[in-house]
């Protein structure tokens, strides 16, 4: 009877050891202030540069008492509301940007997290008139916790 009681006990502990779910680091909170700085990229973007090849922007991503997150930005009246997926600590939001009533602007942001960096892309499709004839703007995204 011992010895099958600590073949048990072995079989648990190696059972503990091998799973991957322990090994996998946290996904971090993603609640609160951030930096972001966009890089345009010229591959599949139709935007004319505008003479600014990148931009740094303040974040704000805030978890609802549901669980959802928003990325509140400057000038984004609501925020962007999107999914943050702990399994692979990424944040994917629709968001679209109203000028006077009307959609000025539509953004994918696609955003993956590890401490307090983040990096991803986001596709922007600009309409007119803030634009003539509208276009596709693609960017690369890092960021830092502040």
């Amino acid at each position: 009877m011992r010895s099958w009681m600590g073949w048990v006990l072995a079989v648990a502990t190696l059972g503990a050891c091998g799973d991957d779910e322990e090994s996998k680091p946290a996904c971090p909170d993603i609640s609160g202030n951030w930096t972001i700085t966009s890089v345009d990229v010229a591959e599949g973007s139709t935007c004319q540069p505008d003479g600014t090849p990148s931009s740094t922007i303040s974040v704000s991503f805030q978890k609802s008492a549901s669980g959802s997150y928003a990325a509140v930005i400057p000038g984004v009246p609501g925020g962007c509301p999107g999914t943050f997926d702990a399994s692979s600590c990424r944040f994917t939001s629709n968001c679209d940007i109203t000028v006077n009533g009307a959609v000025a602007a539509s953004y994918v942001l696609d955003w993956t997290f590890s401490g307090n960096t983040l990096s991803g892309t986001e596709i922007g499709r600009k309409f007119p008139p803030a634009v003539d004839p509208s276009c596709i703007e693609n960017s690369k995204d890092t960021g830092q916790r502040l």
